[in-house]
């Protein structure tokens, strides 16, 4: 199957008189599939790591977002799934509201302040936690990334040293394919790169800890 196919026959509703229960379920057991798959990759990169590494703590919170999104994917198309079987004709309610929802772009994010105030929480206090929250992951994330690029560059460099940065090509022809073609061909998956890079990663950020103490 090719990815266009894909896309087309489990798209997300266009228009109003194509929202079936059905389209929604098939449409979220492909995004719960995406998110699964996208879990795989990212736990090899997350679990490879050093804990001590700056890019640790972003790369192990990609990994639990990836988990996260395919558990909520999966439990609405379970919800769908088990009213469809007890009542066709609520399924296709349920199904028209979710897509209505979904369309009206702040309908989502009002409807969780409504729910959690109606169950005795404080939604607004609640949420200025999260965004305190998510800007710090925001900030640890920036950080990382500037710092995982500089340990990258100083990585590849001992490598070509050694004449052993033969990585660098085949993480980039990986990482650079289309998610159809890792998904078809996983047994590509250049664990050995990985393995290596992470190698001269350590022997970077011990040089880098190093020049820091010198300098």
């Amino acid at each position: 199957m090719t990815e266009q196919t894909l896309i087309e026959r489990t798209q997300w509703p266009i228009r109003p008189e194509d929202v079936t229960a059905d389209a929604l379920i098939i449409h979220g057991a492909r995004l719960a599939m995406g998110w699964s798959a996208n879990s795989h990759e990212l736990a090899e990169v997350a679990f490879a790591q050093d804990r001590e590494s700056p890019t640790y703590k972003p790369a192990m919170r990609a990994y639990l977002d990836a988990i996260t999104g395919m558990i909520a994917e999966a439990q609405v198309v379970i919800a769908l799934v088990d009213v469809q079987k007890r009542s066709p004709e609520q399924a296709e309610e349920l199904a028209r509201k979710l897509w209505e929802c979904t369309e009206d772009g702040g309908a989502l994010h009002e409807l969780m302040f409504d729910y959690l105030d109606d169950r005795g929480l404080d939604a607004q206090a609640i949420w200025e936690e999260i965004e305190t929250l998510a800007k710090t992951q925001a900030e640890e994330t920036t950080t990382s990334s500037v710092a995982d690029a500089t340990i990258d560059r100083v990585a590849e460099a001992i490598a070509r040293t050694a004449d052993a940065d033969y990585w660098t090509t085949e993480i980039a022809e990986w990482e650079g394919s289309e998610e159809w073609e890792r998904e078809a061909h996983p047994d590509n998956y250049p664990a050995g790169a990985y393995e290596d890079r992470e190698w001269y990663r350590k022997q970077a950020r011990a040089a880098l800890e190093a020049a820091a103490v010198v300098s």
